[in-house]
């Protein structure tokens, strides 16, 4: 019997920046992908407010304190910097 090696996971980063009003729907749009287990939201000045894990298994009871805290945050106004970690297969070892 063969046995494969496990697969390589590579992390990705992304970040976009998005105004206060786009906030919660940035983030509701990147939680859904599948491959997102970390949302980290910055202000202006590039300092962390809030980081978020996420995952696709999350129930709603997981997720609605989650945007409630958006919600807050978004009150303030200005441009707001989401950097979003992403976990991708690379395949099997070699």
């Amino acid at each position: 019997m063969m046995i494969s090696a496990p697969p390589r996971w590579t992390v990705f980063s992304d970040v976009i920046t998005v105004p206060a009003g786009r906030l919660v729907g940035a983030f509701g749009d990147m939680a859904h992908e599948g491959n997102v287990f970390r949302i980290t939201v910055c202000n202006e000045a590039h300092q962390c407010i809030a980081e978020f894990p996420v995952g696709p298994t999350y129930a709603d009871s997981v997720i609605l304190p989650r945007v409630a805290a958006l919600v807050a945050i978004a009150d303030l106004d200005g441009q707001f910097t989401l950097r979003v970690d992403r976990l991708e297969i690379d395949g099997p070892r070699d």
